[in-house]
């Protein structure tokens, strides 16, 4: 299971993102170890902002 949360405000012709992909950091390992398993992706986060023409 992950979760992945987006949050955005829209100005009308402009918008100001942030996405944050696999909140509860967990998913399909890669790797399955002795100890457990590895992970391919951590918590990823990202802001940026979109101009609309």
């Amino acid at each position: 299971m992950s979760v992945n949360l987006h949050f955005s405000i829209d100005f009308g012709g402009s918008e100001l993102y942030c996405n944050i992909a696999n909140v509860t950091n967990r998913g399909n390992p890669i790797m399955n170890t002795a100890n457990g398993f590895v992970y391919d992706a951590g918590i990823l986060p990202t802001v940026g902002y979109r101009l609309r023409f």
